[in-house]
């Protein structure tokens, strides 16, 4: 039976940590290992979780003052290398998983000797799965490319249930990632860089259109929208060099993703320096006369590689109006 190595982050989730455990621990695929990293916690995650692993020795406690998200699986991946796994899964201690996310994602690294399995995933709050009806992807098997879509929710990707570049609703060949670490800087998303920095080295990923992750809305992630989109603008800006030698097509994907988060942070009055986009203008000029953009996306490219400052200001002043709508529409609901 394989062996499975599970990487748990934890940082101050004492509400939500037993579920998740709990989710694992009841794994139809029983031969795994649960590497738990408190990441300086200074609720009582650390006490809840000792009470939780004391009767089943598969569940590993390790405390590490806080030092973030990438250093706390860093700290597991090192771990993981001393033994013999076979295979790799991430989990968020918030989230929770079916009871054969496992199973399900093993047979299909297995049937179709792939490096990585990746499944669908739905969201759920306060006890409720919010299972969104999303069309399936026909194909079961991808390749380099299809794998960068479907981690930068591209084309069709953007419409299925599986698409983003989050590794928990990865499966990872041990020896692929052997070596591989995240990023410790904090204001860099880690999962798409770990992801992206993968693909040279793969040659195969399965897909399982059925939702085997849960992953949890709470409040907070919304306070942290912009947050999410400097370190994703950050994190995507040294996508594309690792990329060019893959394919040209994988390469234009990075960029056109990349250049767009210029458009989230400045609809969103956020800074941004153009400077740092426009030094892929042509690239972006190949992509228009490929087609490779469409919709609003396509004014919006077109827009900032002939006229960077009018790109600049229409997007301020949406910003602007979007202000001015929002507080009518509170004004109205305090008068009312």
């Amino acid at each position: 039976m394989k062996k499975v190595a599970i990487v748990v982050p934890v940082y101050n989730v004492e509400k939500y940590v037993i579920e998740c455990l709990e989710s694992i621990k009841k794994q139809t695929h029983e031969n795994f290992k649960v590497f738990i990293v408190n990441d300086g916690s200074t609720d009582s995650s650390e006490k809840v979780i000792q009470n939780f692993i004391k009767y089943d020795d598969r569940f590993i406690l390790i405390n590490q003052s806080n030092l973030g998200l990438g250093a706390a699986r860093n700290l597991a991946l090192d771990n993981i290398e001393k033994d013999n796994f076979d295979f790799v899964a991430f989990v968020d201690s918030d989230d929770k998983l079916e009871s054969t996310y496992l199973q399900e994602l093993l047979t299909a690294v297995e049937i179709n000797n792939s490096d990585i399995a990746c499944c669908a995933y739905y969201l759920f709050s306060n006890g409720v799965n919010i299972f969104e009806e999303k069309p399936e992807f026909e194909k079961k098997i991808l390749n380099k490319e299809e794998f960068v879509e479907l981690i930068f929710s591209y084309g069709k990707w953007s419409k299925i249930a599986g698409h983003g570049g989050m590794v928990w609703k990865n499966l990872y060949r041990a020896k692929l990632i052997k070596g591989f670490r995240f990023t410790v800087q904090r204001e860099i998303v880690e999962d798409e860089l770990f992801n992206i920095s993968l693909v040279p080295y793969i040659s195969r990923v399965s897909y399982i259109s059925r939702p085997l992750y849960g992953y949890r809305q709470r409040a907070s992630s919304l306070v942290r929208k912009d947050d999410s989109i400097l370190r994703l603008f950050n994190g995507r800006e040294q996508i594309p060099p690792i990329l060019l030698g893959v394919s040209n097509y994988a390469y234009q994907i990075a960029v056109l993703k990349f250049v767009s988060m210029s458009k989230s942070l400045l609809s969103r009055n956020l800074p941004c320096n153009l400077s740092r986009v426009l030094i892929y203008k042509e690239t972006v000029k190949k992509c228009l006369d490929q087609n490779l953009i469409c919709g609003s996306d396509r004014k919006a490219c077109e827009l900032l590689i002939y006229s960077p400052f009018l790109f600049k200001a229409i997007l301020k002043m949406k910003y602007i109006w979007s202000c001015i709508r929002f507080w009518r529409k509170k004004k109205v609901y305090l008068d009312n």
